[in-house]
């Protein structure tokens, strides 16, 4: 049972036609309700056929003639209100123009020669008579019909507007399910042709249907399928470079726990110590960049609103001891208070990388000037320094994974810059490398922009 209620486009079009013949019908009962109930509509009704009636009569001054006539065109119509069994009656009388009558009803009903000219109603036997009198030179005409009750009206125009929706209903949805069914057969085929494929077919699906709406579908489907195919390549690139980077950490490990267990003097073991420290530090910060890389990667950040001057701040003063250490001057450009919502793990990498790489490459004696401010509708975080600076053609590429600037000797993963881009984008920002403060050597260091929304 539950198929039949499932979503269905063939249904949805059925049901959508059920429902505009339903409105069709109604709006058309309606109308003929309004014009088959309305009393002025009988009037003109009864006018029209005495009018009809007059007509031919003006051509006979034959009593018996004029008689027929009257006498076939009453016998005509009652037949015809007798076979769609309309619970009416029309009555006509006949005068001559001495006052003689020619013909009397022959239903039984006695109607009034006198009156004026024209429409009238009048009561007889219970029931209320829409009465036209006509006269000329030669005879005089009174035309009756009684009014047929509303109940019988509704009755009859429903059923026979039911008829016609029964007649017209199959003969429009048999084409158009027939069109509905052709029409989606393509996109069964596009299925099918998609659900055969090997899972790990990401190709392109070289289709090329005929069918105008389609091709945005198929189009969206390649290009869906060349961004996966894409970021297969670049996962498989960066799990290969990871191990890489790895690699070496875990062989320092190896070497030096080995030198640690067969040294022969305290000095000997102190070295491999620290030299196995430094590696385990190494192995432990590459592994906790890779952790970040993927967590931006592959979550959406849950916002807060919080102090981001003061969050600057703070991570500012964890920073200070190492720009210390190494005689850098460490400065900060914020308001004192600056709220604004932000996922507080990706700010605090974006700022760590980029402050902490700047301190790494910095030269001693050097500046680090750190900068936030409300630019417009966007947050602006700039690292700014006078250290040897990246050069220009470099400077699009020292955002991807395990990729390092040239020209210095700094140890490093490549993984920095590479998260600050991801967590950036994971905020809806993005991030710009320019020229930063004059250095001594007369250049320009580097000035990173972090553009948060």
């Amino acid at each position: 049972m539950t198929r039949w209620f499932a979503p269905s486009l063939r249904r949805r079009v059925v049901l959508a036609l059920m429902l505009a013949f339903c409105l069709v019908g109604a709006v058309l009962a309606a109308r003929e309700l309004a014009t088959m109930i309305n009393p002025g509509q009988l009037d003109r009704l009864v006018a029209d056929f005495s009018r009809g009636v007059m007509q031919q009569l003006d051509k006979t001054d034959d009593p018996a003639e004029a008689r027929g006539i009257v006498e076939a065109l009453e016998s005509q119509i009652n037949r015809g209100y007798a076979q769609t069994r309309l619970p009416a009656v029309l009555a006509m009388q006949l005068w001559d123009r001495d006052g003689r009558l020619v013909h009397g009803s022959s239903q039984g009903i006695a109607l009034p020669a006198g009156g004026p000219a024209g429409s009238s109603r009048v009561e007889l036997q219970g029931r209320t008579f829409h009465v036209f009198r006509a006269e000329d030179a030669r005879w005089r005409i009174v035309v009756a019909q009684p009014e047929v009750a509303r109940g019988w009206i509704v009755r009859s125009v429903l059923s026979d507007l039911a008829a016609s929706l029964a007649i017209a209903f199959p003969l429009v949805l048999i084409p158009l399910w027939l069109a509905v069914s052709q029409g989606l057969r393509p996109l069964s085929q596009l299925s099918q042709r998609l659900a055969a494929r090997d899972p790990d077919d990401l190709s392109e699906t070289g289709l090329a249907p005929r069918h105008a709406e389609l091709r945005p579908l198929v189009r969206s489907i390649d290009g869906l399928l060349v961004r996966l195919r894409g970021k297969v390549r670049r996962e498989h690139a960066f799990v290969h470079d990871a191990a890489h980077e790895l690699r070496t950490p875990l062989a320092v490990i190896s070497a030096q726990a080995h030198v640690l267990a067969h040294a022969h003097d305290a000095q000997a073991r102190t070295d491999a110590a620290a030299r196995l420290d430094d590696a385990i530090a190494r192995a432990s910060n590459l592994a906790e960049q890779l952790l970040s890389l993927a967590r931006f990667d592959s979550q959406a950040p849950k916002r807060e609103t919080m102090d981001v001057a003061r969050l600057t701040q703070h991570e500012v003063a964890l920073l200070a001891p190492r720009a210390i250490e190494r005689g850098l001057e460490l400065s900060l450009d914020a308001p004192d208070a600056l709220p604004w919502a932000i996922e507080l793990a990706a700010f605090r990498a974006i700022l760590q990388n980029l402050v902490g790489n700047a301190i790494r490459y910095v030269p001693a004696g050097g500046q680090v000037a750190i900068g936030l401010a409300v630019d417009g509708d966007s947050l602006l975080l700039s690292v700014q320094d006078d250290g040897p600076g990246i050069e220009e053609s470099q400077r699009e590429h020292v955002f991807e994974r395990f990729v390092r600037g040239n020209g210095h000797d700094v140890a490093g993963s490549g993984l920095g810059l590479a998260i600050v881009r991801q967590a950036t984008l994971a905020l809806g920002g993005g991030v710009r490398l320019v020229d930063g403060l004059r250095n001594a050597g007369g250049g320009h260091g580097c000035r990173f922009e972090v553009r948060l929304g």
